[in-house]
């Protein structure tokens, strides 16, 4: 049925029953009441429908192209709306049943939409479903909508009537669009209809809100499920008295630029790769907790939140992460970071009233502004950026490790109470009052700190303050077993300078306190229960000082020496003594075995011996005697500061003990003996004129800091503890010797971090028979020799790792001894101005380079006659004028690069392995081996080659127009290559090419007047390979073996035209008897030949039988003939040597065939071929 034109049925009484067919409606339609039943359809073309009391729905189906729908009484049951993508313009509801169920779906075709227009009303809608596996849509333009039910609306929902709801087409989105001034009202309290909204339960969903729109929900907004959902607010307002939540599935996108947003409780909760994110970036938000779960984040860049709590990373999850870069956050109770939650601000402002941070949580502090009323810190990190200042107004609860820079700023009102954490600061603080239990730190090395009232230290806990300022308005209270000992780090630390002022101290029973350089102000009493100690520089001020009766303060020791003289003759210490000031001259000075001196500003002059039996600890002041000698078992001297000078000797006894960590010592000689004695320092200087280590057996030698000279000679021996880190010279310590330096017995010298050891003479070590000396350099420190002889009749073995140089002419292995070894690894450098090893006869030297060698002169493996010296490269690089191997040494290049500007002259054994050399001539006297394996060896130069070249792989002498003369022998492995580079030639003078591979290159030139010689013998079909132009000279020859008809030698010549005015000699081997007919192509070629052979020489061929060359333009094949005999040709008969005038008729005319005929001849004498 169709209907053209208007149709009013009547507004109060007429009934149009749709019981079934199609409906379709071109004008207006005005009823009463319609019914729509099951299998009827009404289709909405282009008109207008208006039921004015109500559409009552038991089937059927609604397809709507055009115009509007209006019902101004009751929706019963449910009104699906389906159409083919256009927008049904208005849709009024009215009326007072609430029973009516408005389905606007897709059906999975294109998308069907609802939109209601600005200023109609609806009311009384039982519950909304938008979705049905497509594009459906609902946009309020304006007025009001309610929706009341005990369940959700469902956006993001599928037809379970639907084909295939399960199935929704990819892509497809379910959208809910509230703008202008629409009001969408869901639920109604006072019916206990708790309505909400479920987004992308079945499929993705989207609701956006803008304009002045409003939506309200007594429910919650619940986001996932099958589908992803998002939430887009630009304006208008969001109010759900439940709480917004996430369902694990696909992630949720809740983007919110303006309008306010207000919910219950916020769980963005996140499992799929692409998280849950909620972005804040105008408007204002409000909730009373908003949790992260799984890998969800929440980012605000503009706008207001307003928040009971925050909690990121509470659920024991990871990445879960809040940003804040613009706008302001507040947490009205709590906001902080647990385990796998990370708080970052880089900009606007959080405010809370607890900063909470637990273990394994982070809260990044970048820039903006933070301000807490209380701190609780359990655990995790907290970073502050440069310049950035936090603001506390109440407590302060730590457990953790709180670090503020020079930049940082801390203002806490109330108590800081460290729980066994750590509070390090260079910044400005500012506390009202400071609490350290059992294990905690407070460690301050500059700025300001300032407590406003007491400061409390408990037992096991640390305060340090070694630079800027300390002060508190209350009293310093220690309680049992805080113990300090400064400088140095104590638990009580006042040094370097710092300044520390409180309203007084308290050190209860068992406290040891010292309180070292700087300024101490106490503004009250200062009551003593257990030790006070006052160290040199100290300044202290206090209203009091009282003892506990039994416990002591030492101001000065048990010899009370602040000021003044003391002038004696022996200065006897048989048990302890602080010198703290004044000046002391004696003629003898003695501290004996078990005594004990604290030596921190006192000017000695002693006229005799110093003798030390018992224990020196000098930290300031000076000493000047004629001789020190540490002459007791355990005697010990240490130095942090202040002066020595000793005119004669310094001597260390068995088990005695120097050890400096700063100031300076001068003395005559320092002279080590004695097993067990150690000498150590780590800063300061000491000069000696010499320097005597003997004895090193189970002693120690450790310079780690400072200088150490000697302006004279040095020597070092041991006696039987090689390996044992004998003498070391670590981190950025300073040895300096004027002369030379000998290294002999049974010892190992160790450097290690930046330090450096220069010897500006001789440095000579394992020169003596028996002598066993290690020396490691490391990474990063630095010898420096005016020359060096390493292993003469001892042995030595170095490992470098750092920089050796040497002024003049390094020498390893100088005589008849055991094998040295000289090992340069990864950062290793040995610079030197020449290099020799195992110069003599009978010596032994190996030096290994795995970094580089760098010599201004030659290097010399060996000598005429002389050692078995060894050379090898691994990695890295050696850099030489010349190079110089002689007989029976050794030089093996396993990869890195060899530089000589010069000759490099082989006369041992030289292995190639991936290695490249350069140098302006190579020169082979003996025997190169180039290995076999994939890697490519480089030669950047000539090549003279006399002996034996042995290429197993690929050796490419890759110098343009490089001069390569051969009178030795180049042999190639199996499919090996001597490949030149365009323009070289390789000139073989009475030598031999052989084996199996490839010779040449594009554009290069071989000249041979030597032995061409394919393969190794004539058991196997040989091919060699020419590249580049040949010629065969006169006196050349090429050798060709032939063993069977498939069994022969060849030669192929690409990129060239060869030319043969040389012999070609071919050898029938293995006892192979060629027949007549028999041919063998033994040269191929990519261009023709232009001259064929002087003359050919065989042997083991029949008498009767001769070689026939055919020229067959691109090949050159050798045919077996009948021999010509003097009576014109034929078979049989003897050879005639010289053929009759017929004969060379008949020979020209075979010529010019193309065809060349040898008879046989006796092979001419020859050199030496690999055959």
């Amino acid at each position: 049925m169709i209907f053209s034109g208007p149709v009013t049925a009547g507004d109060s009484y007429l009934t149009f029953n749709l019981a079934g067919g199609i409906l379709d409606i071109f004008d207006t339609l005005r009823v009463a009441t319609l019914n729509l039943n099951a299998g009827a359809v009404l289709k909405q073309t282009d008109g207008d429908v208006i039921a004015t009391q109500g559409i009552f729905v038991s089937g059927g189906q609604w397809q709507h192209i055009s115009g509007a729908l209006t019902i101004t009484g009751s929706l019963d049951d449910a009104l699906t709306i389906a159409n083919d993508g256009t927008s049904l313009a208005a849709v009024g509801v009215g009326g007072t049943s609430q029973f009516g169920t408005l389905k606007v779906l897709s059906d999975g075709q294109n998308y069907a939409s609802y939109g209601q227009s600005a200023g109609s009303y609806v009311y009384g809608l039982t519950n909304l479903f938008v979705g049905g596996g497509g594009d459906a849509r609902v946009n309020l333009l304006g007025g009001t909508l309610k929706v009341a039910n005990h369940t959700p609306i469902t956006v993001g929902w599928i037809d379970q009537n639907t084909p295939d709801p399960a199935d929704p087409v990819p892509g497809q989105q379910a959208r809910l669009t509230l703008s202008g001034d629409a009001i969408l009202l869901l639920g109604n309290a006072a019916e206990d209809k708790i309505t909400g909204l479920n987004l992308a339960t079945h499929q993705g969903a989207t609701l956006t809100v803008g304009g002045n729109a409003q939506l309200y929900a007594e429910g919650g907004l619940r986001i996932g499920g099958a589908g992803a959902g998002h939430v887009i607010q630009d304006g208008g307002s969001i109010d759900f008295n439940e709480d917004l939540s996430v369902a694990d599935g696909p992630r949720a996108l809740i983007d919110q630029s303006g309008g306010t947003a207000e919910y219950r409780n916020i769980l963005l909760s996140s499992t799929a790769v692409d998280p849950s994110v909620y972005t804040l970036s105008g408007g204002s938000l409000t909730a009373d907790s908003f949790q992260l779960k799984g890998n969800a984040m929440f980012n605000q860049t503009a706008g207001g939140a307003t928040l009971g709590s925050l909690l990121v990373g509470a659920f024991g999850t990871t990445d879960n992460l809040f940003e804040l870069s613009g706008g302001t956050l507040t947490a009205t109770t709590t906001a902080g970071a647990g385990e796998g939650g990370v708080i970052t601000l880089n900009g606007g402002t959080l405010n809370t009233a607890t900063l909470y941070l637990n273990t394994g949580g982070v809260i990044e502090y970048l820039s903006g502004t933070l301000n807490a009323q209380s701190l609780n810190f359990n655990g995790g990190t907290f970073t502050l950026a440069q310049n950035r200042a936090l603001n506390v107004s109440g407590d302060g609860l730590v457990k953790n490790t709180l670090t503020f820079a020079a930049s940082n700023t801390l203002d806490l009102g109330g108590e800081m109470r460290l729980f066994g954490g750590t509070f390090n600061t260079v910044g400005t603080v500012e506390l009202g009052s400071l609490v350290l239990e059992e294990g905690a730190t407070y460690t301050q090395t500059g700025g300001t700190a300032t407590v406003i009232d007491e400061v409390e230290l408990a037992t096991g806990s640390a305060l340090t303050v070694s630079g800027g300022s300390f002060t508190a308005g209350g009293t310093l209270v220690l309680d049992d077993g805080v113990t300090g000992n400064l400088p140095g780090g104590s638990t009580l630390g006042v040094s370097g300078g710092a300044s520390f002022t409180t309203g007084g101290a308290t050190f209860n029973r068992g406290t040891a306190v010292t309180l070292g350089s700087g300024t101490q102000t106490f503004n009250g009493a200062i009551n003593v229960y257990g030790t006070l100690t006052l160290d040199s520089g100290s300044d202290v001020t206090a209203g009091d000082l009282t003892i506990g009766r039994d416990y002591t303060g030492t101001l000065a020791g048990a010899l009370q020496f602040n000021a003044g003289l003391l002038d004696v003759g022996h200065f006897d210490i048989v048990n302890s003594a602080n010198l703290y000031g004044g000046t002391l001259t004696a003629e003898r000075f003695t501290v004996r075995a078990g005594g004990a001196i604290d030596w921190t500003s006192t000017q000695a002059t002693v006229s005799g011996d110093a003798l030390i039996g018992g224990t020196v600890t000098m930290s300031n002041g000076q000493l000047n005697a004629a001789s020190l000698a540490l002459n007791a078992t355990d005697a010990a001297f240490t130095q942090s500061a202040g002066t020595v000078a000793i005119t004669g000797e310094t001597r260390l006894n068995a088990n005695t003990t120097i050890n400096r960590t700063g100031g300076t010592f001068g003395t005559g000689s320092l002279v080590f003996t004695g097993g067990n004695a150690s000498f150590t320092q780590s800063a300061g200087s000491l000069t000696t004129v010499s320097l005597d280590v003997t004895q090193l057996a189970s002693a120690t030698f450790a310079l780690s800091g400072g200088t150490l000279r000697a302006t004279g000679n040095a020597s070092i021996f041991g006696s039987g503890n090689a390996g044992g880190n004998d003498f070391t010279v670590s981190n950025n310590a300073f040895l300096d010797i004027d002369g030379n330096l000998g290294v002999s017995g049974a010892t190992e010298i160790v450097t290690s971090g930046t330090a450096r050891f220069d010897v500006g003479g001789a440095f000579r070590v394992a020169q003596t028979t028996g002598d066993d000396v290690r020396l490691t350099l490391g990474a990063g420190t630095t010898l420096n020799n005016g020359t060096a002889e390493l292993g003469g009749n001892g042995k030595v073995s170095v490992t470098l790792n750092g920089l050796h140089d040497v002024d003049g002419a390094f020498t390893l292995g100088g005589a008849a001894g055991p094998q040295s070894v000289y090992l340069i690894q990864g950062s290793g450098e040995l610079r030197a101005g020449a290099v020799t090893l195992a110069p003599v006869a009978g010596s032994s030297a190996r030096l290994d380079v795995g970094g580089t060698l760098a010599v201004d002169g030659a290097i010399e493996v060996g000598a005429a006659g002389g050692g078995a010296g060894t050379l090898r490269l691994t990695t890295g690089v050696i850099n030489a004028d010349s190079l110089t191997s002689h007989g029976g040494t050794t030089i093996t290049q396993l990869g890195g690069v060899m530089n000589v500007t010069g000759t490099l002259d082989n006369g041992g054994s030289y292995t190639l392995s991936g290695a490249a050399i350069n140098a302006g001539t190579f020169v082979n006297n003996n025997t190169v081996t180039v290995s076999s394996g994939a890697a490519v060896n480089t030669l950047t130069g000539d090549l003279t080659n006399n002996g034996l070249l042995m290429i197993n792989s690929t050796l490419t002498v890759d110098k343009t127009s490089a001069a390569i003369s051969n009178t030795g022998t180049i042999l190639l492995d199996h499919g090996a290559q001597l490949a030149l580079y365009p323009g070289a030639t390789l000139h073989n003078n009475q030598g031999v090419l052989g084996g199996i591979g490839t010779f040449g290159g594009v554009s290069a030139t071989i000249l041979d007047e030597g032995y061409l010689a394919p393969g190794y013998g004539p058991n196997e079909t040989t091919e060699l390979t020419i590249v580049g132009d040949y010629t065969l000279l006169a006196g050349g020859h090429l050798e060709i073996d032939i063993a069977s008809l498939t069994a022969f030698d060849s030669v192929h010549f690409q990129n060239g035209s060869p030319e043969f005015y040389g012999w070609l000699d071919v050898n029938f081997a293995d006892g192979f008897d060629a027949v007549l007919g028999d041919t063998f192509d033994i040269i191929t070629g990519t261009a023709a030949f232009t001259t064929l052979f002087r003359d050919i020489t065989t042997t083991g061929l029949d008498s009767s039988l001769a070689l026939s060359g055919t020229d067959l333009g691109t090949t050159f094949r050798l045919t077996v003939i009948e021999a010509m005999t003097s009576g014109g040709g034929g078979s049989g008969g003897s050879p005639s040597p010289v053929p009759e005038p017929s004969t060379w008729a008949l020979l020209l005319g075979a010529a010019a065939l193309g065809v060349a005929i040898w008879r046989r001849h006796r092979p001419s004498p020859q050199a030496a071929t690999p055959k």
